[in-house]
Parts: structure tokens; C-alpha cells; sequence
């Protein structure tokens, strides 16, 4: 490069004084606008340092409350399907108790089914109880908590009572169905006598029987109606079993020995032998078929002594069956007040999922923060780079004006060499070298703060590029965990709509249970009213027989009268005969009438002993019946009370299923409503992982923009590459260290490291 001086000459030595003022001047507000490279470096690495630290603890702290949320959760859901398991569990027990309080009083039935029904309700309560106690592992249910164990072990001990009472009557089940078979085959035997001795009492009316032996047969028939009721006793096994099985044995001895003296008559009791063989038949058959059930009458008795106990036990467990039953609500009740106490609710849950969202907003606008600041600081360092930029050219232009008076002389200097030095004379053009080795020197200067800064500039651009490759990559790093948590979130909220959907379905059958349990109610509302009405039909019966037994009452009283009138026709015919016998034959005539009216006196005597004994076995079948009813109405009250405790049991249950399907439906919504949060918060996910990309995207488009002043400072070092300084022991040669990243290199790495 040559330039031409002539004709500048003198001008350019004029100029000399005042292009070094100014390039002077110009130099001073250089320097004055470039910031100091040691405090800018120290202040972006702390805030460098604080948004690291920051960013680290944020995530933390995020992906913290997210797991403590989940847990929640998922301690929510599980207490949720415990609690659901437990009510059932209440609720069967309840059933239970009821149940098998019932059986106990059907079990004078001595039906197989009955004792397999009480055999399976033990062990299904044993079950349960075993459950509560130690919890089902097969279910994943554990055992009820501390805090309720003393309503448990009242409810234990009141179950152990009835478990004893049903386990006695259990054992006694070979017994009870062997006395209900002998029963059965003697109440079979027992019509056939009846009918019998029914037949035998008639022959001896039709025969014309004495009326004692007429009486002794009606009170056999009666025995027989007694022996029927007690039969009855016996099979319920109820309260007054001893006195009826004692009673029971000494009637079957008494009838024994009545039909004997018919037989063969018996002076102590004023029966004398039946004279008629018919009747002799008769009685000897029925003698027979007695004397054949002896032999079971006694196994009956002695099956029924075995089982004196068996009242009172029932007694005692339908007594205990209500506070069995008040013992499984109470612990209903502690249940239920634990339960809505505890602290891992849903709201814990929702406490744990905002503090989470908080966390991810402060993360958000952190991470935006900081990717501002750098960018900003980015465009200052750039914009001071420019302006140091233009500052240079223009000394360097200034420089190149006061150098061209000393190119013809010095031609290196033209090719960049500033280590050229032009010899000062006391001729005209030392005053020209001298303001040439002035304008060399200042070049001098000026080159190496050229130097200077394009390597501090170089360094910072790396420094920035760096940092914002680094930011970079932990957009990338929060933005895979953003999208697995929204998964997760995402999965949650899957959970609980199945747990609501489950709790829905809960919520039908509960509806159904209650709709099961107010047909039962009504149904068992519908047979108390059927008792009562046959209750009603019986006392109206037994009404009209006790006003039939009055009525036979004044028959005897009208029979009593003819007997009398017939004893006193009798005596007065005899008179008349004694007197007719007397009158000798005037008198034959009218003793031929007293012999027909004493004849017609003693079939009249005879007639009103028989009507007589008639009318007493009528009274005796009358007052039979009447306590027949009587104990019928008794069996029919007792049934009745025994309904309105099922009505009652039934109406426990209908409240106990209404409550639960209370309790499921606030469970089905509760659930709804956390599916409901879990989505929302899903899609707040999705919001802040859209932030999330934008950064990233910013954070890419700084590292091109630091790329670009890479570019910019590297163009700065090939404006300078071409000057040469004097040695110094080090290279001469002008430019930038070789350590430093080209642009190309740095626009490569970080392309790499962003994707």
C-alpha cells in the first residue's frame, strides 16, 4: 500500500499538532464509555451463582410436593376403599347379630338348615372379628386402629357371650333332631289312639255303660288332648320344659293305668271291668298300642331332660343379641369420628399440589429472569464492543492521515511494520520523522488496546456463550421432567376417576340394599298385621266356645232336673206297685202301668246319664279348647313380638344402608372432585412446559446472538492481524490467542449442545 506526498507535505506537518490533540481527545471518552471487564465479570457471576443456585432448589423443591402430593393420594385412596370395606363390614355384623338371634329362636325347629345357618354365622362373625383385629393381608386391609380398640374389645366381649350360648346349643344338635324324630313318630302314633279311645268311649255310650266308666273314658280322651299339648312343649324346648317333660311322663303313667281299670276294673278308682267284649277289644287294642310307645316315651323324656338348659340359653342370647347390637353401632360410631379426624385427607393432598404450582411458577419466572438478564446484558457488552469499535477506526483513520507524509520514506511502514523507525536529523525532515515516530508510537498503543479488548471481548462472548448453552440444556433437563410429572399427574387423575367411578357403583348397590331392606320391612310389617288379625279370629273363637261350655253347663243343670224327675218317677211307680199288689186283683190293671212307667223312669235315669256324660266330656273338650287357644294365642303373641324384633332389625338395617349409601355418595363426589383438580392441574402442567419451550427457544436464539458477536470480535482480530510491533521476546506478529473459539467453532458446539 503507497500513498503519494506531494503537494501534502507541509500540510500534513501542520495538521501533526492537532490530530494528536484530538486523537488525544477522542481517546479519553473511549475509555471512558468501555466498562471495566473485572467488575462486569463479577457481577454476572453472581448472579449467575444465586440463579443456579435458584434453579437448583426450585426442582427440588417441585418434584418434593409433587411426591408428597402424590402419596397423599394415594394414602387417600386406600383409606377411602378401607373405610368402604369396614362399613360393610359393620353392616354384615349387624346383620349377623340379628340373624343369628333369630335362628336361636327358630332352633325348637330342629331343621338341619337351621343349624347350618347358626354353624355359618359363627364363623363368618368369627371372621370378621378376626379382620378387624389383625386386618386381611389378602386384601391389602389392615386392622382397625388403636383409637377404636376399647369399642372393639366391649363388642368381643359381648359376642363371646352369645358364641358360648350358641356353641352349647350346637352341641346339643344330635339331640335336638333325634327328640324332634321321636316326636314326630309319636305324635303319629298318637293320632291313631286318640281315634281309638274316641271309638271306644262312643261303644260305651251306644252299649249303655256304667257312667262312671262313661266319665273315666272322657277323662282318658282328655289325658290324651294333655298329652298332645305337652308334646307340643316339648318340641319348642321353651321356658316350663321340666315341669312339662314331669308332667308329660305321669300322664302317659296315669293313662296307662285308666285304660287297665277299664279293663279289669278297679276299685280305688270306681271303675268297674267292661262287661261288653267289643269294648273289651277296643280297650285291650289301645292297652297294646300305649304300652308300645313306652319304650319311646322314655327316650323322649330322657332326650328332653338333656336339654333343660336350652331355654335359658335362648333367653340369654336374645338378650344379649341388643347389646351385641348397640356394642358393633358404637363401634360403628368411633369408627366413623376416627375417621373423619385424621390428618391424610384430600385437602393435605390439594395443600402439597398448590405448593407444587407455586413451586413451578417461581421456576418459570426465574428461569425467565435470567434468560432476560443475559440477553440484555448481551446486547450492552455488544453495544460497547460497537461503540470501542468506532472509537478505533477513527484514531486508526486519524493515525493513517499523519502516517502518509512518511510512506515514501518508509515503505514497511505502509505493509503494517510499525516497528519501523525513522532517523530524527537536524535537517527540515526531522522534525517529519519525529512526528512519524510520534504517530508510529501512538499506532503502537493504540494496537495493543485494540489487542486488548478484542480479547476480554473474546473471552466474555465465551463466557456468555457457555452460560447460555448451560441454561440451554437445564430448559431441556426441566422440560423432560415437566412432561414425566404431567404423566404422572396425568395417571393421577386416571386413579381417581376409577375411584370415583368404583364409588359410583358403590353408591348403586348401597341404593339397592336400601331398596332390598324396605321391601323386608314391609313384608314383615305385612305378617304382623297377619298375626294379629289370626290373634283376633282366635280370641273371637275362644269367646264363642267358653259361651258353648256355658251352655252346656245349663244342659247338665236341665239334665240334673230329669234325673231327678226320673228318680222320683221311678219311686213313685214302685209305690204305686206296692200299692196296686195290695188292692189284689182290682189293682192288676194299674200295676201294669206302674211297670211301664217305672220302665220308662230307668231308660229316662239312663238316658240323662248318658246325655250326662256327654255333656261333661263336651265340657272337658270345651275347656281343652279353650286353653288349646289360649296357648295358641300365646304362640301367636310371641310370634308377633318376635316379627315387630325383625321389624325393628329390618329398620336398623334400612337406616344402617341409607347411611352407608350417604356415606358412598359424599365418597363418589369427594372423588369426582379430586379427578377434577388432578386434571386441572394437568393442564397447568401443560401451560408451564409451553413456557418452558419458549425459554428454551430464547435461550437458543442468545447463544446464536453470542455467536454473532464471536463473529464481530473475530473480524476486529483480522483488522489488526496485519501490523507488527517491536520484539519483546514475544511474537511480533498482532492478534488474538489461538485458545480462544473461533465463531464457527462456538455456533458448532452450542448447536450440538442445544440439540
Amino acid at each position: 500500500m503507497k500513498f503519494s506526498l506531494k503537494g501534502r507535505k507541509g500540510a500534513k506537518q501542520s495538521e501533526k499538532p492537532e490530530a494528536t490533540a484530538t486523537g488525544s481527545d477522542s481517546a479519553e471518552p473511549a475509555a471512558s464509555t468501555s466498562p471495566a471487564p473485572g467488575e462486569s465479570a463479577t457481577s454476572v457471576e453472581a448472579a449467575s451463582v444465586s440463579g443456579q443456585a435458584l434453579r437448583l432448589m426450585l426442582p427440588g423443591l417441585l418434584v418434593l410436593f409433587l411426591a408428597l402430593m402424590g402419596g397423599t393420594l394415594f394414602l387417600v385412596d386406600e383409606q377411602t376403599g378401607n373405610d368402604v370395606e369396614f362399613l360393610i363390614l359393620f353392616d354384615e355384623q349387624q346383620v349377623l347379630s340379628q340373624q343369628i338371634a333369630r335362628d336361636m329362636a327358630q332352633v325348637q325347629n330342629a331343621e338341619e338348615h337351621t343349624y347350618a345357618l347358626l354353624r355359618k354365622g359363627v364363623q363368618r362373625y368369627d371372621g370378621i372379628l378376626k379382620i378387624m383385629q389383625a386386618g386381611n393381608p389378602a386384601i391389602g386391609l389392615p386392622a382397625l386402629p388403636p383409637e377404636v380398640r376399647g369399642p372393639l374389645q366391649s363388642m368381643e366381649k359381648s359376642w363371646q357371650t352369645i358364641r358360648t350360648g350358641v356353641t352349647e346349643t350346637l352341641g346339643h344338635e344330635q339331640r335336638l333332631l333325634s327328640l324332634n324324630t321321636q316326636l314326630g313318630e309319636f305324635r303319629g302314633e298318637l293320632a291313631g289312639i286318640v281315634q281309638l279311645s274316641n271309638q271306644m268311649a262312643n261303644n260305651l255310650v251306644s252299649t249303655g255303660a256304667d257312667r262312671a266308666q262313661i266319665q273315666h273314658s272322657g277323662h282318658i280322651n282328655t289325658l290324651f288332648e294333655r298329652i298332645a299339648g305337652s308334646l307340643h312343649t316339648v318340641a319348642m324346648v321353651r321356658e316350663g320344659l321340666v315341669a312339662t317333660v314331669d308332667g308329660f311322663g305321669r300322664e302317659n303313667v296315669l293313662v296307662g293305668d285308666m285304660i287297665n281299670a277299664l279293663v279289669v276294673g278297679d276299685p280305688s278308682m270306681g271303675v268297674a271291668a267292661v262287661p261288653d267284649a267289643n269294648t273289651r277289644q277296643m280297650l285291650e287294642k289301645l292297652a297294646r298300642r300305649f304300652r308300645g310307645q313306652t319304650d319311646n316315651v322314655g327316650k323322649i323324656i330322657e332326650t328332653a331332660v338333656e336339654l333343660f338348659n336350652i331355654p335359658e340359653i335362648n333367653h340369654t342370647i336374645l338378650h344379649d343379641s341388643d347389646a351385641l347390637l348397640a356394642s358393633i353401632q358404637k363401634l360403628h360410631g368411633a369408627y366413623e369420628n376416627w375417621a373423619e379426624h385424621r390428618w391424610v385427607s384430600a385437602v393435605l393432598a390439594m395443600v402439597f399440589g398448590g405448593l407444587a404450582l407455586l413451586c413451578l411458577i417461581a421456576l418459570g419466572i426465574q428461569m425467565t429472569r435470567d434468560a432476560t438478564a443475559r440477553a440484555q446484558e448481551a446486547r450492552q457488552r455488544e453495544e460497547e464492543a460497537r461503540k470501542g469499535e468506532e472509537a478505533t477506526r477513527e484514531v486508526t483513520r486519524r493515525s493513517e492521515n499523519a502516517i502518509l507524509t512518511l510512506l515514501d520514506e518508509i515503505a514497511a511502514l505502509a505493509d503494517g511494520d510499525l516497528t519501523t523507525h525513522a532517523t530524527v536529523t537536524e535537517e527540515i525532515t526531522g522534525t517529519i520523522a519525529d512526528a512519524m515516530n510520534y504517530a508510529v508510537e501512538t499506532m503502537r498503543d493504540l494496537v495493543t488496546n485494540i489487542n486488548k479488548t478484542a480479547v476480554e471481548v473474546a473471552h466474555a462472548a465465551e463466557f456468555t456463550r457457555g452460560t447460555a448453552i448451560e441454561l440451554s440444556s437445564a430448559s431441556v433437563k426441566q422440560a423432560e421432567e415437566i412432561a414425566v410429572t404431567t404423566k404422572t399427574i396425568q395417571s393421577m387423575a386416571t386413579s381417581a376417576e376409577r375411584v370415583s367411578n368404583t364409588a359410583i357403583q358403590s353408591s348403586e348397590v348401597a341404593k339397592k340394599s336400601v331398596a332390598i331392606a324396605n321391601k323386608g320391612g314391609q313384608a314383615v310389617r305385612d305378617t304382623i298385621q297377619g298375626m294379629d288379625n289370626i290373634r283376633e279370629n282366635i280370641q273371637d273363637t275362644s269367646k264363642r266356645i267358653k259361651r258353648l261350655g256355658e251352655s252346656s253347663q245349663e244342659i247338665g243343670d236341665i239334665i240334673g232336673l230329669i234325673d231327678d224327675i226320673a228318680d222320683q218317677t221311678n219311686i213313685l211307680a214302685l209305690n204305686a206297685a206296692i200299692q196296686a199288689s195290695t188292692a189284689g186283683e182290682a189293682g192288676r190293671g194299674f200295676a201294669v202301668v206302674a211297670d211301664e212307667v217305672q220302665r220308662l223312669a230307668e231308660r229316662a235315669g239312663q238316658a240323662t246319664k248318658q246325655i250326662e256324660a256327654l255333656v261333661k266330656t263336651i265340657q272337658s273338650d270345651t275347656n281343652e279348647a279353650v286353653s288349646s287357644m289360649e296357648r295358641s294365642t300365646e304362640g301367636v303373641v310371641s310370634v308377633a313380638q318376635q316379627a315387630e324384633g325383625a321389624g325393628s332389625s329390618l329398620k336398623n338395617i334400612e337406616s344402617v344402608s341409607q347411611h352407608l349409601a350417604a356415606l358412598i355418595q359424599k365418597m363418589s363426589e369427594a372423588s369426582q372432585e379430586q379427578s377434577d383438580q388432578a386434571t386441572s392441574v394437568a393442564q397447568t402442567m401443560s401451560g408451564i412446559q409451553e413456557v418452558t419451550d419458549n425459554t428454551r427457544k430464547g435461550t437458543a436464539e442468545t447463544a446464536k446472538s453470542v455467536g454473532s458477536l464471536a463473529d464481530l470480535v473475530d473480524s476486529l482480530r483480522k483488522s489488526v492481524a496485519g501490523f507488527r510491533l517491536p520484539s519483546t521476546g514475544e511474537d511480533t506478529v498482532i492478534g488474538i490467542p489461538t485458545s480462544i473459539p473461533t465463531p464457527a467453532e462456538n455456533g458448532k458446539d452450542g448447536q450440538a449442545q442445544l440439540g
